[in-house]
């Protein structure tokens, strides 16, 4: 997993792949494991996130069976299928294989390579591929012949920032579990009708209720919680995160928050290292992300 930063807040992850060979009973079974692992490791820790998948998946569509389709059942779209195929859609399982020529002369984008480039969005940034090519003819040795026996394929994106959704860059370390509660909010724009902290000297968890009733809740037990009911034309416009060293490893100390009414939380011991986030125009804090565990270790928040 590479999480690539374009800007403050926005984040694509990227993940490379190489995927069990073969064509016999066992190795199908085996790549369709690999692609089903490949996409649970995602759901979990890259939920919330636009996603990027390339590699080398020796999966081909027309190949009965061949599992590549579990991308799309994800969320996931295929550059290929998109740019080039178009309407026609993936080739149907079963079909005669669209294999490249052989020894590399004359290939077209209308050929299918096992190699694939597959994204999703995401609630804060969409992506949409603009362009597929199979860059074969700037990759021949001096006898006109492929340098590689896989071919290489590339897509250019573009993407484009929701402007309900929006994130700050997360501050803290590398342990807990990673979570989003990009994936919880509902559409539109929610109300946020209460917010917990609880810590001592950290935070220990951190705690925010929707007006649908959801509660989002992230980190251990302990500390001691202190709340804050927001008023119905009231929002969080400002997020502090302090960040120090416990055990050898980076965590979240203290949170302070405070609201368009002047009303402020925190909980927590405060830091040297510390950083303010404010809400764009009209948003407020509606939820946060990051990683979690027995505390809190990295965190950032979600403008909606």
């Amino acid at each position: 997993l590479l999480r690539a930063r374009l800007d403050n807040g926005v984040y694509v992850d990227v993940y490379n792949l190489h995927t069990d060979a073969g064509s016999e009973s066992a190795d199908i079974t085996a790549r369709n494991a690999n692609i089903a692992q490949v996409i649970s490791y995602i759901n979990a820790n890259s939920a919330g996130n636009a996603v990027v998948v390339y590699g080398d998946t020796n999966a081909r569509y027309t190949r009965a069976g061949d599992g590549i389709r579990q991308f799309a059942s994800a969320g996931f779209t295929d550059a290929w299928v998109q740019l080039i195929r178009g309407s026609a859609g993936a080739p149907a399982e079963g079909s005669s294989a669209l294999v490249c020529p052989d020894n590399g002369v004359g290939v077209t984008n209308a050929c299918e390579t096992v190699d694939k480039i597959l994204y999703r969005s995401g609630p804060a940034l969409t992506l949409t591929a603009t362009r597929f090519h199979n860059e074969n003819s700037a990759f021949l040795n001096s006898s006109g012949y492929p340098l590689s026996d896989h071919y290489p394929i590339t897509t250019a994106f573009s993407y484009s920032l929701s402007t309900s959704r929006r994130l700050t860059d997360p501050t803290g370390g590398t342990g807990g579990t990673w979570f989003s509660d990009l994936t919880s909010l509902p559409s539109g724009t929610p109300n946020l009708t209460s917010i917990t902290l609880s810590g001592a000297n950290r935070l220990d968890y951190l705690s925010l209720t929707l007006s649908t009733g959801a509660t989002l809740r992230h980190g251990g037990t302990g500390g001691t919680p202190t709340s804050l009911t927001l008023n119905s034309d009231e929002r969080i416009t400002s997020l502090r995160v302090d960040t120090g060293s416990y055990n050898g490893n980076t965590r979240v100390f203290y949170v302070g928050i405070a609201t368009s009414s002047g009303r402020t939380l925190k909980a927590g011991t405060q830091t040297s290292s510390t950083v303010t986030w404010t809400a764009p125009s009209g948003l407020g804090l509606k939820g946060v992300y990051g990683k979690a565990g027995d505390g809190v270790d990295l965190l950032g928040g979600v403008w909606a």
